[in-house]
């Protein structure tokens, strides 16, 4: 079971129910391997179990002392970690936005400014006619 925790703006903390200390470093992004999710260092290095886990074995929690949250799915998982404003490979959300599909997306999206700038720039290109 891997644990994601959001303790505030890009910090975040990983817990794994294997290993005994959690992981708090910023350096740190997600990869979304089909339906696993590996964590890896900004330079490669692994943490955690280097196969991954399983989605439906990842919980997150907005702040501590939040309720888990799980997911029907890898992409309502991947939603919900942009919401938050996940760090992702670079600190950036925006690359990996062509690759969500839109669901639900719970929590405040107005604090996650790549997600705001990125529908800014959709809707602004609708209303301009050039979509």
């Amino acid at each position: 079971m891997l644990n994601i925790i959001k303790y505030g703006n890009k910090n975040f903390q990983h817990e794994a129910t294997d290993y005994e200390k959690a992981y708090g470093a910023n350096d740190i992004t997600i990869i979304f391997d089909g339906n696993y999710v590996k964590l890896r260092s900004f330079s490669g290095r692994i943490v955690f179990d280097k196969e991954g886990y399983l989605f439906s074995d990842v919980r997150v929690f907005d702040g501590s002392g939040a309720s888990a949250e799980s997911f029907p799915n890898v992409v309502s998982l991947k939603a919900r970690l942009i919401a938050l404003g996940y760090p992702f490979a670079g600190g950036v959300t925006t690359d990996i936005l062509n690759e969500v599909e839109w669901v639900n997306i719970t929590g405040d999206p107005t604090t996650n400014s790549a997600l705001v700038s990125y529908v800014e720039s959709e809707t602004s290109e609708i209303d301009g006619g050039t979509a």
